[in-house]
């Protein structure tokens, strides 16, 4: 979950205690991407496409390590969830 410029840290641990997921907070450092999904794509079989400067180096770092984490299926529903979202 992007957290920076419109919500806080503790808002990923609310979301994540709620829903019982993990969730990876990404601090968002670009207030031209102040939504996750403008800098941060999943893709199928676990890719990923993303801006690394609208992250701070702790994220960058988080997506790079847990990126392979994102199941397919996962990666589907996201992207099906932005496409909406941009109609």
């Amino acid at each position: 979950m992007g957290y920076g410029h419109r919500s806080t840290l503790e808002a990923t641990r609310y979301i994540s205690r709620w829903l019982a997921v993990e969730v990876l907070p990404l601090k968002l450092v670009d207030s031209r991407f102040y939504h996750l999904d403008t800098c941060f794509c999943p893709l199928e079989n676990g890719y990923i496409m993303y801006y690394p400067a609208a992250f701070d180096q702790e994220s960058q770092s988080l997506i790079t390590q847990t990126s392979a984490r994102i199941p397919s299926h996962v990666a589907k529903k996201m992207m099906r969830c932005a496409l909406r979202a941009m109609q």
